[in-house]
């Protein structure tokens, strides 16, 4: 499942979660990127929810950054 994120807007959130044996990634828009602590994707990269189980709640602290509170593994890209 490939989803791809809305125009980042401060104060937006999404969560998203893996609950089946395949991949789910989140791709950032042009120009935006993915953080969560010292990990973060490339403008417009994206996040691989990597197991079953695994969640990313995103929220836009600004107009070209999410910012991710993750359980589980995630890989960044």
């Amino acid at each position: 499942v490939i989803i791809t994120l809305p125009t980042a807007a401060v104060g937006n959130w999404n969560t998203f979660c893996r609950d089946a044996n395949f991949l789910v990634t989140v791709v950032a828009g042009a120009s935006t990127t993915i953080r969560s602590g010292a990990s973060v994707t490339a403008a417009a990269g994206n996040v691989t929810l990597d197991a079953v189980g695994s969640c990313i709640q995103l929220t836009a602290i600004s107009t070209t950054q999410w910012y991710g509170l993750i359980v589980g593994t995630v890989t960044f890209n």
